[in-house]
C-alpha cells in the first residue's frame, strides 16, 4: 500500500473491542487516545468482577481486535 495523503481534518472515530478468543475475559472499554489527520491511537482496557469488592481498577489489555471506523467530521 502506498502512502496516502492526511485528511484534511481529525476524523469521528469509532472504536469497538472484539475478542475474538485471544484469552482476555471481564469487561473491555476502548479509549481513543489520539486522532489526528494522519494516525488514530487507542487503547483497551480491561476491568475483572472480584466477588464482594465490585470492580477491580482497568488495566491494560493485550491481543485484543479493536474493530475501527473513521468518519470525516461535518464542519457545516
Amino acid at each position: 500500500m502506498g502512502v496516502r495523503p492526511p485528511l484534511p481534518t481529525p476524523p469521528v472515530i469509532s472504536a469497538v473491542a472484539a475478542d475474538l478468543g485471544h484469552g482476555e475475559r471481564g469487561p473491555l472499554a476502548v479509549t481513543v487516545e489520539e486522532a489526528t489527520e494522519i494516525s488514530v491511537v487507542v487503547r483497551v482496557w480491561r476491568t475483572r468482577p472480584v466477588l464482594g469488592l465490585g470492580l477491580l481498577p482497568a488495566v491494560p489489555a493485550a491481543s485484543v481486535d479493536v474493530h475501527l471506523t473513521a468518519t470525516l467530521a461535518d464542519r457545516g
